[in-house]
């Protein structure tokens, strides 16, 4: 009997120490299992690589000015130059597109309001330089452009001697030629 005894001894000892080592892994396991007090490291997943930039696109050439800018600007100057300490002085830019876009030569409505009111110095009516009947506009660019428009479609796009008559019929050689004159000191007439 004593060798059942020690064959059960036997075999619970080598259980126990099976026991004991299960027991020592299970914890090991379990503690792994636990978090801990700091935390783990942080593993970034893979990212995309960053996209090729497109390749850039050629500079467009500098786009030309188109014909109207260019007589704009090379107009405005030459009238704001003429009107220089007078009320119409800064508005070169305003004739110029009025006078472009109504296909009147540039320099004669700035140079009748020259002859007519010293460019807006002594004006009969609001902001009516020209002398333009019983007219009054609230300001210079609504008077130059209104003005410009009626302007063409009375009397046409240059300075004639009709225009004279229409504006002065008791003196219309003396009117004409202070316009003429006026026109001259923006510009001659080989300019146009």
């Amino acid at each position: 009997m004593r060798s059942r005894t020690y064959d059960f001894v036997s075999l619970v000892a080598a259980l126990a120490v099976t026991l004991a080592a299960l027991v020592s892994t299970g914890l090991s396991f379990a503690r792994a299992a636990q978090p801990s007090a700091e935390p783990a490291p942080v593993v970034e997943a893979a990212s995309e690589p960053e996209p090729e930039p497109a390749p850039a696109e050629p500079e467009p050439a500098p786009a030309e000015p188109d014909e109207r800018e260019v007589f704009v600007t090379t107009w405005a100057e030459r009238i704001d130059a003429f009107n220089a300490g007078y009320p119409l002085e800064g508005y070169g830019r305003t004739f110029a597109e009025a006078a472009y876009d109504n296909g009147v030569d540039p320099r004669l409505s700035p140079a009748i309001a020259r002859v007519e009111s010293g460019s807006g110095t002594n004006c009969t009516y609001s902001c009516n330089a020209w002398g333009w009947g019983t007219q009054s506009w609230g300001d210079w660019g609504t008077a130059i452009w209104e003005q410009m428009g009626a302007f063409a479609s009375t009397y046409g796009s240059t300075l004639t001697y009709d225009m004279a008559l229409g504006y002065n019929e008791l003196d219309p050689d003396a009117w004409y030629a202070e316009v003429e004159a006026s026109m001259y000191q923006i510009w001659g007439s080989d300019a146009l």
